[in-house]
Protein backbone atom coordinates (compact mmCIF):
# COMPACT_ATOMS: atom_id res chain seq x y z
CA UNK A 1 0.00 0.00 0.00
CA UNK A 2 1.38 3.27 -0.95
CA UNK A 3 1.44 6.46 0.85
CA UNK A 4 -1.58 7.89 -0.44
CA UNK A 5 -3.50 5.67 0.56
CA UNK A 6 -2.40 5.77 4.19
CA UNK A 7 -3.22 9.46 4.13
CA UNK A 8 -6.90 9.15 2.77
CA UNK A 9 -7.98 5.94 5.42
CA UNK A 10 -10.56 6.77 7.23
CA UNK A 11 -11.49 5.38 11.09
CA UNK A 12 -14.42 3.56 9.25
CA UNK A 13 -14.83 2.12 5.72
CA UNK A 14 -17.72 3.20 4.39
CA UNK A 15 -19.34 5.48 6.92
CA UNK A 16 -20.46 8.49 5.32
CA UNK A 17 -21.53 10.49 9.11
CA UNK A 18 -17.83 10.78 10.91
CA UNK A 19 -17.42 14.45 12.69
CA UNK A 20 -15.04 15.25 10.00
CA UNK A 21 -14.53 13.16 6.91
CA UNK A 22 -11.13 14.32 5.59
CA UNK A 23 -9.40 13.32 8.99
CA UNK A 24 -7.09 10.95 8.25
CA UNK A 25 -5.17 8.90 10.75
CA UNK A 26 -1.96 10.90 10.27
CA UNK A 27 -3.60 13.57 11.30
CA UNK A 28 -5.69 12.08 14.45
CA UNK A 29 -2.78 10.55 16.33
CA UNK A 30 -1.01 13.95 15.81
CA UNK A 31 -3.73 15.66 17.40
CA UNK A 32 -3.67 13.35 20.18
CA UNK A 33 0.22 13.04 20.68
CA UNK A 34 0.57 16.81 20.11
CA UNK A 35 -2.23 17.57 23.29
CA UNK A 36 -1.38 19.00 26.47
CA UNK A 37 -1.48 15.62 28.79
CA UNK A 38 -4.25 15.35 31.12
CA UNK A 39 -4.53 13.66 34.83
CA UNK A 40 -0.63 14.90 35.94
CA UNK A 41 1.07 12.93 32.62
CA UNK A 42 3.96 15.00 31.68
CA UNK A 43 3.76 12.94 28.07
CA UNK A 44 0.73 11.03 26.06
CA UNK A 45 1.40 7.36 25.68
CA UNK A 46 -1.40 5.83 23.16
CA UNK A 47 -2.07 1.98 22.58
CA UNK A 48 -2.76 0.88 18.92
CA UNK A 49 -4.66 -2.58 18.86
CA UNK A 50 -5.09 -3.85 15.05
CA UNK A 51 -6.87 -7.18 15.50
CA UNK A 52 -7.24 -7.69 11.52
CA UNK A 53 -3.81 -6.54 11.09
CA UNK A 54 -4.86 -3.91 8.31
CA UNK A 55 -1.65 -1.22 8.96
CA UNK A 56 0.80 -3.26 10.02
CA UNK A 57 2.97 -2.59 6.61
CA UNK A 58 1.77 1.32 7.35
CA UNK A 59 2.93 1.73 10.82
CA UNK A 60 6.85 2.48 9.91
CA UNK A 61 5.38 5.28 7.61
CA UNK A 62 4.11 7.50 10.63
CA UNK A 63 6.31 10.15 11.69
CA UNK A 64 5.55 12.77 14.70
CA UNK A 65 7.47 15.26 16.59
CA UNK A 66 8.97 13.82 20.25
CA UNK A 67 7.09 10.56 19.49
CA UNK A 68 8.86 7.08 19.64
CA UNK A 69 6.77 4.85 17.34
CA UNK A 70 6.74 0.91 18.38
CA UNK A 71 5.04 -1.99 17.14
CA UNK A 72 4.65 -4.69 19.47
CA UNK A 73 5.25 -8.38 18.91
CA UNK A 74 4.96 -11.39 21.58
CA UNK A 75 8.47 -11.22 22.60
CA UNK A 76 9.15 -7.72 23.16
CA UNK A 77 6.54 -6.37 26.03
CA UNK A 78 9.17 -6.23 28.65
CA UNK A 79 11.56 -4.14 26.32
CA UNK A 80 8.57 -2.13 25.72
CA UNK A 81 8.13 -1.43 29.23
CA UNK A 82 11.73 -0.74 29.90
CA UNK A 83 12.19 1.50 27.00
CA UNK A 84 8.85 3.59 28.34
CA UNK A 85 9.76 4.15 32.29
CA UNK A 86 13.34 3.74 32.38
CA UNK A 87 15.52 4.71 29.13
CA UNK A 88 12.97 7.41 27.63
CA UNK A 89 10.82 9.19 30.23
CA UNK A 90 10.22 12.05 28.38
CA UNK A 91 9.02 11.08 24.77
CA UNK A 92 5.68 10.10 23.47
CA UNK A 93 4.89 6.89 22.86
CA UNK A 94 2.52 5.79 19.90
CA UNK A 95 2.97 1.34 20.58
CA UNK A 96 0.77 -0.38 17.97
CA UNK A 97 -0.10 -3.84 17.95
CA UNK A 98 -1.05 -5.93 14.87
CA UNK A 99 -3.17 -8.33 17.25
CA UNK A 100 -6.25 -8.13 19.33
CA UNK A 101 -6.30 -6.77 22.74
CA UNK A 102 -5.19 -8.87 25.59
CA UNK A 103 -7.16 -9.79 28.53
CA UNK A 104 -5.66 -8.15 31.58
CA UNK A 105 -4.37 -11.25 32.93
CA UNK A 106 -2.23 -11.45 29.35
CA UNK A 107 -1.59 -7.77 29.46
CA UNK A 108 2.10 -7.40 30.19
CA UNK A 109 2.01 -3.55 29.69
CA UNK A 110 -1.69 -3.11 31.55
CA UNK A 111 -0.33 -0.92 34.20
CA UNK A 112 1.22 1.37 31.44
CA UNK A 113 -2.19 1.08 29.57
CA UNK A 114 -4.46 2.00 32.90
CA UNK A 115 -2.68 5.81 32.46
CA UNK A 116 -2.52 5.46 28.84
CA UNK A 117 -4.90 6.20 25.80
CA UNK A 118 -6.44 4.05 23.70
CA UNK A 119 -6.44 4.31 19.75
CA UNK A 120 -8.38 2.61 17.25
CA UNK A 121 -9.76 2.24 14.05
CA UNK A 122 -12.70 0.16 15.25
CA UNK A 123 -15.96 2.76 14.80
CA UNK A 124 -16.68 2.02 18.70
CA UNK A 125 -13.68 2.86 20.28
CA UNK A 126 -14.05 6.29 18.16
CA UNK A 127 -17.70 6.90 19.36
CA UNK A 128 -16.35 6.36 22.84
CA UNK A 129 -13.71 8.78 22.55
CA UNK A 130 -16.26 10.87 21.20
CA UNK A 131 -18.15 10.41 24.20
CA UNK A 132 -15.55 11.03 26.98
CA UNK A 133 -16.12 7.48 27.49
CA UNK A 134 -12.81 5.68 28.62
CA UNK A 135 -14.34 2.36 30.37
CA UNK A 136 -14.19 -0.35 28.26
CA UNK A 137 -16.72 -2.28 29.57
CA UNK A 138 -19.05 0.12 27.23
CA UNK A 139 -17.54 -0.65 24.26
CA UNK A 140 -19.92 -3.82 23.82
CA UNK A 141 -22.77 -1.26 23.77
CA UNK A 142 -21.37 0.92 21.61
CA UNK A 143 -20.89 -2.13 19.28
CA UNK A 144 -24.19 -3.42 19.18
CA UNK A 145 -25.36 0.15 18.97
CA UNK A 146 -23.09 1.25 16.40
CA UNK A 147 -25.86 2.60 13.76
CA UNK A 148 -27.05 4.76 16.35
CA UNK A 149 -23.77 6.63 16.01
CA UNK A 150 -23.92 7.54 12.27
CA UNK A 151 -26.76 10.44 12.86
CA UNK A 152 -25.29 13.45 14.35
CA UNK A 153 -29.02 14.38 15.89
CA UNK A 154 -28.78 10.85 17.61
CA UNK A 155 -25.51 11.56 19.29
CA UNK A 156 -26.21 14.99 20.04
CA UNK A 157 -29.55 14.55 22.08
CA UNK A 158 -27.82 11.41 24.07
CA UNK A 159 -24.99 14.29 24.32
CA UNK A 160 -27.63 16.53 25.85
CA UNK A 161 -28.65 13.94 28.59
CA UNK A 162 -25.52 14.99 30.12
CA UNK A 163 -24.69 11.87 31.65
CA UNK A 164 -21.35 11.59 33.27
CA UNK A 165 -21.06 8.64 34.74
CA UNK A 166 -22.36 5.41 32.12
CA UNK A 167 -22.66 2.01 33.28
CA UNK A 168 -23.91 -0.28 30.23
CA UNK A 169 -27.63 -0.55 31.61
CA UNK A 170 -27.54 3.47 31.58
CA UNK A 171 -26.19 3.72 28.61
CA UNK A 172 -28.82 1.32 26.38
CA UNK A 173 -31.08 3.76 28.21
CA UNK A 174 -30.04 6.80 26.93
CA UNK A 175 -30.01 5.16 23.50
CA UNK A 176 -33.56 4.16 22.96
CA UNK A 177 -34.56 7.68 24.89
CA UNK A 178 -32.60 9.26 22.24
CA UNK A 179 -34.38 6.88 19.58
CA UNK A 180 -37.76 7.61 21.25
CA UNK A 181 -36.58 11.78 21.18
CA UNK A 182 -37.29 12.07 25.03
CA UNK A 183 -36.09 15.20 26.97
CA UNK A 184 -34.29 13.14 29.09
CA UNK A 185 -33.09 9.58 29.52
CA UNK A 186 -35.93 7.73 30.60
CA UNK A 187 -36.40 3.94 30.46
CA UNK A 188 -40.26 3.75 31.24
CA UNK A 189 -41.54 6.74 29.28
CA UNK A 190 -39.70 4.90 26.37
CA UNK A 191 -41.67 2.00 27.90
CA UNK A 192 -44.97 3.80 27.45
CA UNK A 193 -44.93 5.50 24.27
CA UNK A 194 -43.44 1.69 22.98
CA UNK A 195 -46.84 0.75 24.38
CA UNK A 196 -49.09 3.20 23.32
CA UNK A 197 -47.82 2.61 19.97
CA UNK A 198 -48.68 -0.93 20.00
CA UNK A 199 -52.18 -0.07 20.69
CA UNK A 200 -52.31 2.35 18.30
CA UNK A 201 -51.14 -0.29 15.66
CA UNK A 202 -47.77 2.21 14.82
CA UNK A 203 -44.39 0.76 14.91
CA UNK A 204 -42.10 3.79 14.39
CA UNK A 205 -40.15 3.55 17.74
CA UNK A 206 -39.84 -0.29 17.19
CA UNK A 207 -38.72 0.05 13.93
CA UNK A 208 -36.30 2.93 14.75
CA UNK A 209 -35.02 0.63 17.83
CA UNK A 210 -34.29 -2.59 15.51
CA UNK A 211 -32.47 0.17 12.60
CA UNK A 212 -30.46 1.82 15.02
CA UNK A 213 -30.25 0.03 18.34
CA UNK A 214 -30.32 -4.06 19.72
CA UNK A 215 -33.34 -5.03 20.28
CA UNK A 216 -32.41 -7.80 22.27
CA UNK A 217 -30.53 -5.30 24.42
CA UNK A 218 -33.63 -3.64 24.67
CA UNK A 219 -35.66 -6.64 25.54
CA UNK A 220 -32.81 -7.67 28.82
CA UNK A 221 -33.99 -4.05 29.86
CA UNK A 222 -37.57 -4.72 30.12
CA UNK A 223 -36.62 -8.26 31.77
CA UNK A 224 -34.34 -6.53 34.77
CA UNK A 225 -36.82 -3.81 35.06
CA UNK A 226 -39.83 -5.27 35.06
CA UNK A 227 -39.19 -9.04 35.53
CA UNK A 228 -40.70 -10.54 32.47
CA UNK A 229 -39.16 -13.37 32.56
CA UNK A 230 -40.63 -15.37 28.83
CA UNK A 231 -37.70 -16.65 27.10
CA UNK A 232 -39.61 -14.91 23.73
CA UNK A 233 -40.36 -11.17 24.05
CA UNK A 234 -44.45 -10.70 23.19
CA UNK A 235 -45.54 -7.38 23.87
CA UNK A 236 -49.62 -8.41 24.57
CA UNK A 237 -48.19 -10.98 27.26
CA UNK A 238 -45.55 -8.38 28.85
CA UNK A 239 -48.75 -5.73 28.76
CA UNK A 240 -50.94 -8.33 30.22
CA UNK A 241 -48.01 -9.22 32.95
CA UNK A 242 -47.48 -5.38 33.99
CA UNK A 243 -51.53 -5.11 34.48
CA UNK A 244 -51.91 -8.32 35.99
CA UNK A 245 -49.35 -7.76 38.30
CA UNK A 246 -50.57 -4.31 39.52
CA UNK A 247 -53.97 -6.03 39.89
CA UNK A 248 -52.21 -8.76 41.66
CA UNK A 249 -50.82 -6.58 44.10
CA UNK A 250 -53.75 -4.32 44.94
CA UNK A 251 -56.58 -7.41 45.45
CA UNK A 252 -56.05 -9.22 48.35
CA UNK A 253 -58.35 -12.30 47.30
CA UNK A 254 -57.39 -15.20 45.60
CA UNK A 255 -56.20 -14.94 42.51
CA UNK A 256 -56.65 -18.06 39.60
CA UNK A 257 -53.65 -20.56 39.71
CA UNK A 258 -54.03 -20.43 35.89
CA UNK A 259 -52.77 -17.03 35.94
CA UNK A 260 -50.13 -17.35 38.27
CA UNK A 261 -47.13 -16.94 35.36
CA UNK A 262 -48.21 -13.78 34.69
CA UNK A 263 -47.74 -12.34 38.17
CA UNK A 264 -43.78 -10.86 38.56
CA UNK A 265 -41.40 -10.80 41.07
CA UNK A 266 -40.81 -7.27 40.07
CA UNK A 267 -44.14 -6.09 41.80
CA UNK A 268 -43.18 -2.87 43.66
CA UNK A 269 -41.32 -1.55 40.91
CA UNK A 270 -44.46 -2.53 38.28
CA UNK A 271 -47.62 -1.07 40.68
CA UNK A 272 -45.28 2.38 40.56
CA UNK A 273 -44.91 1.85 36.84
CA UNK A 274 -48.60 1.51 36.16
CA UNK A 275 -49.86 3.99 38.68
CA UNK A 276 -47.87 6.93 36.70
CA UNK A 277 -49.19 5.36 33.81
CA UNK A 278 -52.77 5.68 34.44
CA UNK A 279 -51.92 9.15 35.72
CA UNK A 280 -50.62 10.63 33.41
CA UNK A 281 -53.65 13.03 31.12
CA UNK A 282 -51.57 12.46 27.66
CA UNK A 283 -51.89 8.83 28.12
CA UNK A 284 -55.69 8.71 29.23
CA UNK A 285 -56.81 7.32 26.01
CA UNK A 286 -54.66 4.47 25.58
CA UNK A 287 -54.71 3.31 29.14
CA UNK A 288 -58.36 3.51 28.56
CA UNK A 289 -57.87 0.86 25.76
CA UNK A 290 -55.02 -0.78 27.34
CA UNK A 291 -57.82 -1.51 30.82
CA UNK A 292 -60.56 -2.98 28.27
CA UNK A 293 -58.58 -5.07 26.04
CA UNK A 294 -56.59 -6.65 28.97
CA UNK A 295 -59.53 -6.82 31.76
CA UNK A 296 -61.33 -8.63 28.94
CA UNK A 297 -58.36 -10.94 28.07
CA UNK A 298 -57.69 -12.13 31.87
CA UNK A 299 -61.41 -12.13 32.36
CA UNK A 300 -61.15 -10.01 35.35
CA UNK A 301 -64.83 -10.01 35.78
CA UNK A 302 -65.03 -13.30 36.10
CA UNK A 303 -62.15 -13.19 38.64
CA UNK A 304 -64.13 -10.72 41.14
CA UNK A 305 -67.56 -12.42 40.61
CA UNK A 306 -68.73 -13.19 44.12
CA UNK A 307 -66.29 -11.23 45.71
CA UNK A 308 -67.65 -9.06 48.43
CA UNK A 309 -67.53 -5.31 47.34
CA UNK A 310 -65.63 -4.25 50.30
CA UNK A 311 -62.33 -6.25 48.65
CA UNK A 312 -62.92 -4.50 45.33
CA UNK A 313 -62.94 -0.82 46.85
CA UNK A 314 -59.18 -1.11 47.48
CA UNK A 315 -58.67 -2.30 43.89
CA UNK A 316 -57.66 -0.06 41.29
CA UNK A 317 -56.25 -1.68 37.90
CA UNK A 318 -59.41 -1.82 36.03
CA UNK A 319 -62.39 0.14 34.77
CA UNK A 320 -64.51 -2.57 35.08
CA UNK A 321 -64.21 -2.52 39.01
CA UNK A 322 -65.75 0.57 38.75
CA UNK A 323 -68.30 -0.75 36.90
CA UNK A 324 -68.91 -3.70 39.09
CA UNK A 325 -69.20 -1.24 42.34
CA UNK A 326 -71.58 0.48 40.84
CA UNK A 327 -73.64 -1.88 39.77
CA UNK A 328 -73.69 -3.31 42.73
CA UNK A 329 -74.94 -0.30 44.23
CA UNK A 330 -77.84 0.09 41.59
CA UNK A 331 -78.43 -3.91 42.33
CA UNK A 332 -78.68 -3.54 46.27
CA UNK A 333 -81.17 0.08 46.13
CA UNK A 334 -83.46 -1.98 43.90
CA UNK A 335 -83.83 -4.92 46.15
CA UNK A 336 -84.48 -2.69 49.14
CA UNK A 337 -81.52 -2.88 50.96
CA UNK A 338 -81.19 0.30 53.06
CA UNK A 339 -77.25 0.43 53.83
CA UNK A 340 -76.94 3.77 52.60
CA UNK A 341 -74.02 4.96 54.67
CA UNK A 342 -72.47 2.04 53.66
CA UNK A 343 -72.34 2.48 49.62
CA UNK A 344 -72.14 6.32 50.19
CA UNK A 345 -68.56 5.47 52.03
CA UNK A 346 -67.61 3.20 49.04
CA UNK A 347 -68.92 5.57 46.39
CA UNK A 348 -66.97 8.29 48.27
CA UNK A 349 -63.87 5.64 48.01
CA UNK A 350 -63.48 5.79 44.42
CA UNK A 351 -62.75 9.75 44.25
CA UNK A 352 -58.68 9.32 45.03
CA UNK A 353 -58.92 5.96 42.45
CA UNK A 354 -57.30 6.25 38.87
CA UNK A 355 -61.26 5.63 36.66
CA UNK A 356 -63.09 8.37 38.87
CA UNK A 357 -62.77 10.65 36.12
CA UNK A 358 -63.99 8.42 33.54
CA UNK A 359 -67.82 7.21 36.23
CA UNK A 360 -67.43 10.93 37.85
CA UNK A 361 -70.85 11.96 37.13
CA UNK A 362 -72.25 8.24 37.71
CA UNK A 363 -70.55 8.20 40.98
CA UNK A 364 -72.17 12.09 42.11
CA UNK A 365 -75.21 10.96 41.23
CA UNK A 366 -75.17 7.91 43.43
CA UNK A 367 -73.85 9.53 46.40
CA UNK A 368 -76.75 11.93 45.51
CA UNK A 369 -79.69 9.69 44.94
CA UNK A 370 -78.45 7.51 48.47
CA UNK A 371 -78.03 10.92 50.51
CA UNK A 372 -81.87 11.61 49.23
CA UNK A 373 -83.16 8.28 50.50
CA UNK A 374 -81.11 8.60 53.72
CA UNK A 375 -82.88 11.62 54.56
CA UNK A 376 -86.36 10.17 53.43
CA UNK A 377 -86.08 7.53 55.65
CA UNK A 378 -84.80 9.87 58.43
CA UNK A 379 -88.02 11.80 57.79
CA UNK A 380 -90.90 9.72 56.29
CA UNK A 381 -92.75 9.69 59.92
CA UNK A 382 -92.13 13.39 60.19
CA UNK A 383 -94.31 14.44 56.81
CA UNK A 384 -97.70 15.15 59.01
CA UNK A 385 -97.72 18.46 61.25
CA UNK A 386 -99.74 20.96 62.74
CA UNK A 387 -99.27 24.03 61.13
CA UNK A 388 -98.36 26.41 58.35
CA UNK A 389 -95.74 27.51 60.27
CA UNK A 390 -94.14 23.80 61.39
CA UNK A 391 -94.08 23.06 57.72
CA UNK A 392 -91.76 25.96 57.05
CA UNK A 393 -89.54 25.81 59.82
CA UNK A 394 -89.44 21.80 58.84
CA UNK A 395 -88.38 22.60 55.14
CA UNK A 396 -85.94 25.19 56.25
CA UNK A 397 -84.18 22.66 58.99
CA UNK A 398 -84.69 19.49 56.85
CA UNK A 399 -86.81 19.09 53.94
CA UNK A 400 -84.93 20.90 51.61
CA UNK A 401 -82.09 18.56 51.86
CA UNK A 402 -84.60 16.04 49.79
CA UNK A 403 -84.67 19.06 46.87
CA UNK A 404 -81.14 19.36 47.33
CA UNK A 405 -80.21 15.88 46.66
CA UNK A 406 -82.65 15.21 44.20
CA UNK A 407 -81.64 17.93 41.57
CA UNK A 408 -77.77 17.04 42.35
CA UNK A 409 -78.72 13.38 41.43
CA UNK A 410 -80.58 14.70 37.78
CA UNK A 411 -78.11 17.50 37.35
CA UNK A 412 -74.94 14.19 36.99
CA UNK A 413 -77.27 11.81 35.83
CA UNK A 414 -78.22 14.09 32.83
CA UNK A 415 -74.64 14.00 32.16
CA UNK A 416 -74.10 10.11 31.84
CA UNK A 417 -73.98 9.01 28.60
CA UNK A 418 -74.98 5.46 29.14
CA UNK A 419 -78.12 5.83 31.63
CA UNK A 420 -79.02 2.00 31.43
CA UNK A 421 -76.19 1.82 34.28
CA UNK A 422 -78.34 3.89 36.68
CA UNK A 423 -81.86 3.66 35.41
CA UNK A 424 -82.87 1.33 38.14
CA UNK A 425 -81.78 4.08 40.36
CA UNK A 426 -83.66 6.95 38.67
CA UNK A 427 -87.07 4.69 38.79
CA UNK A 428 -86.49 4.28 42.42
CA UNK A 429 -85.38 7.73 43.34
CA UNK A 430 -88.14 9.16 41.04
CA UNK A 431 -90.61 7.16 43.13
CA UNK A 432 -89.48 7.92 46.23
CA UNK A 433 -89.38 11.90 45.77
CA UNK A 434 -92.40 12.27 43.85
CA UNK A 435 -94.86 9.44 45.20
CA UNK A 436 -93.55 8.98 49.05
CA UNK A 437 -92.87 12.36 49.57
CA UNK A 438 -94.22 15.31 47.53
CA UNK A 439 -97.74 13.47 46.69
CA UNK A 440 -97.52 13.03 51.00
CA UNK A 441 -96.04 16.22 51.79
CA UNK A 442 -99.02 17.87 49.46
CA UNK A 443 -101.61 16.07 51.02
CA UNK A 444 -100.71 17.00 54.43
CA UNK A 445 -100.05 20.44 53.64
CA UNK A 446 -103.71 20.62 51.73
CA UNK A 447 -105.13 19.39 54.86
CA UNK A 448 -103.19 21.69 57.51
CA UNK A 449 -104.76 24.68 54.88
CA UNK A 450 -108.20 23.28 55.03
CA UNK A 451 -108.45 23.15 58.86
CA UNK A 452 -106.92 26.36 58.71
CA UNK A 453 -110.25 27.73 56.58
CA UNK A 454 -107.76 29.77 54.54
CA UNK A 455 -105.15 29.58 52.55
CA UNK A 456 -104.01 33.14 54.05
CA UNK A 457 -100.82 33.09 55.31
CA UNK A 458 -100.03 36.99 55.83
CA UNK A 459 -99.21 35.78 59.81
CA UNK A 460 -96.37 33.57 58.80
CA UNK A 461 -93.05 35.05 60.57
CA UNK A 462 -90.92 34.75 57.40
CA UNK A 463 -90.60 37.30 55.00
CA UNK A 464 -92.33 36.42 51.33
CA UNK A 465 -90.80 37.09 47.78
CA UNK A 466 -93.85 38.83 46.55
CA UNK A 467 -92.94 41.00 49.22
CA UNK A 468 -89.19 42.29 48.40
CA UNK A 469 -89.27 45.65 47.05
CA UNK A 470 -91.62 46.41 50.22
CA UNK A 471 -89.46 44.76 52.60
CA UNK A 472 -86.04 45.88 51.21
CA UNK A 473 -86.10 48.29 48.57
CA UNK A 474 -88.61 50.39 49.77
CA UNK A 475 -87.00 52.40 52.84
CA UNK A 476 -84.13 53.03 50.80
CA UNK A 477 -86.49 54.75 48.49
CA UNK A 478 -88.23 57.13 50.85
CA UNK A 479 -85.08 57.77 52.28
CA UNK A 480 -83.58 58.74 48.82
CA UNK A 481 -81.07 56.75 49.37
CA UNK A 482 -79.07 54.65 46.57
CA UNK A 483 -79.36 50.94 46.27
CA UNK A 484 -78.49 48.35 43.82
CA UNK A 485 -80.12 44.92 43.37
CA UNK A 486 -78.45 42.00 42.03
CA UNK A 487 -80.13 39.13 40.78
CA UNK A 488 -78.15 36.14 40.80
CA UNK A 489 -79.36 32.78 39.07
CA UNK A 490 -78.29 29.70 40.96
CA UNK A 491 -77.14 27.15 39.35
CA UNK A 492 -76.84 23.44 40.58
CA UNK A 493 -73.11 23.46 41.35
CA UNK A 494 -70.71 20.10 40.57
Amino acid sequence: MDRSRLKQISLQKGSDNLINKQMNIQEILQDMLGRDPENGNTRNILFWYDADCEFEHEVGELSFDNTRVVVLNDSNAFKVKHDIEVTDSESNFLIYAPFEKPSDRENWLLDIQKYSEEFSTDRSIYEMRRLGITDDALRPVVKNNIKFFENEKRVSKLKSYGIDDYTPMNFEVAIVSALAKLKAADFDETVRILITEYMNEDEKLCNEIEKYSDMESFYKLIKNRFGYVEEEFKIDDFIATLFYTAFAYEYEGKLPKDLEHLKSSRMSEIVVFIDEFLSLGRYQETVGLLSERYEEMLKIRGVLTGVETEALTGCDTFKVIDQMIIERIVTSIESGMNEYEKWIRYAKERRSKHWYYVFENEYKAIIHGLELLKYYDHLASRLTLETVDDYYDMYVAEYHKLDHHYRKFYHHYDQIKNKEVLSGLNDYIENVYVSSYLDTLATNWSNVVERNGSIDVSGLKYKRQWNFFKDFVSPYVKSNDRIFVIIAMLCVMK
